[in-house]
Formats: C-alpha cells, structure tokens, sequence
C-alpha cells in the first residue's frame, strides 16, 4: 500500500517527458491543464473500473497570503491548481488571471515592477510536492487573496493497491500526450497499462486475493471544472 499523493508529481514527471521531446523548457498554463484533466481521468477511470473506493477531488475555498516584496507563495501540499477566475484580492476589489511564467519575463525581462499582483502563474518550488504561485506584479505590501482551488483528498484510501498507482500512472501518461498533440508516445505507455491490466485482473500482487467486478465505460472528455465535485 501508499500514499496516493501523486497529482504533482505525476504533472513534473509528465512536463520532464514532453521537455525531452519538445526541447521546451516549460509548460503553457492550457497545457498544464490538459495534464491536469488526463490525471484526475485517470484516477477516476482506473479506480471505478476495479471498483477500488469513491473517489473525490475537492474544490475548497482558501485564503492566500502575500509577503510583501517576495513574487511567490507555496501553497499547501495537497494543491494541485486554481480554479481560473476564482482568485481576487477582496480589500483591492481587483482579481487575478492566470498568465505563463514565461510571459511575465516577456512583459518585464527582470521581473522586478511591484505594485498589486493582477496575475498568477505556476512555478516550481523546490518540492515536487508543492505547487507555487508566481505573482506578477511583485506584492509591494501584504494581501490577502481569496480563491477557489483543487485539492487532493488528504485521507490515504484503503485498500489501494501499488499495481493500481502504476496503472494510474500510464493510462494519465497515456491521455495527456494524447491531448498534448504528441500521439506517437501513446502506445508505449498503452502498452505497459495493459500489462498491468494483465496482473491485476485475477487480484492484486501482494495484498489479499479478491474477484474484482471491472466496470467498462468510455473516458469523460469535459472541462476540469465539470469533473471536480463541489
């Protein structure tokens, strides 16, 4: 058994790939939430399709709280993202759109004008854990931004086999370079879903034998937003 927290290591791991093939040093924010929406589709197709345990991905509101002169904030470990247009400064009456990292240097090369922040972008902190917001302008005082955000179901779920992670795993792989305009990648890992496919059919490699219903049904294909309960 393990822990389930996989979400951003799975987009790190996924970004390292698509950098290999592409050269591109990092992701666009729509790109990321492509890979975003292929791992929640993983987890929920490989979890009801062996019936494993309900499985939820959270949406919860949270406060965020600037310090004045740093351009970032790591949030709490079980973030995954933002729910886009969701994150403003009440106090300031303004709100914050998400931007890549890479245009903020387009717009100010140093990075260096402060003022209120009006947009967001995703950075990478030095967890693969935590996931980061890079503030554009830099916060030249202490705000407090209200937002909406996506977050991993902190409670380890029983019964969840390390076969069936590694199954996640390749079937998100899978989809997200799919989607990515990168097909030619698929198959390989199609392939190594599949052998996983093959040895948990039957029971789970060390955990208790048990006859597993599999459920078939096609792949959802909707915005993150529609995925995510409430």
């Amino acid at each position: 058994m393990r822990n389930y927290n996989t979400v951003n290591i799975l987009v790190s791991e996924i970004q390292q790939l698509h950098r290999n093939v592409t050269g591109r040093a990092e992701l666009a924010a729509q790109e990321r939430d492509i890979i975003q929406s292929a791992i929640i589709d993983a987890y929920q197709f490989v979890l009801l399709e062996y019936g494993v345990a309900r499985f939820r991905f959270d949406e919860i509101a949270v406060e965020i709280t600037t310090v004045a002169g740093q351009n970032y904030v790591d949030l709490d470990e079980y973030v995954y993202g933002v729910k886009g247009g969701s994150a403003r400064i009440p106090a300031e009456s303004s709100n914050l759109g998400i931007i890549d990292e890479a245009r903020i240097f387009a717009i100010d090369p140093k990075a260096e004008m402060t003022g209120i922040p009006y947009a967001y972008a995703y950075s990478n902190s030095t967890d693969p854990n935590i996931l980061r917001l890079m503030f554009y302008p830099i916060p030249n005082a202490v705000f407090t931004i209200n937002a909406k955000v996506y977050k991993y179901p902190e409670d380890t779920i029983t019964e969840f086999p390390t076969d069936l992670m590694s199954a996640i795993k390749f079937k998100a792989k899978s989809l997200a370079f799919l989607s990515l305009g990168l097909p030619q990648l698929q198959p390989g890992f199609d392939r190594e879903y599949d052998k996983i496919v093959a040895r948990v059919k039957d029971g789970y490699d060390s955990d208790e034998p048990k006859h597993v219903q599999v459920r078939r049904f096609d792949v959802p294909h909707q915005s993150i937003e529609g995925r995510i309960s409430g």
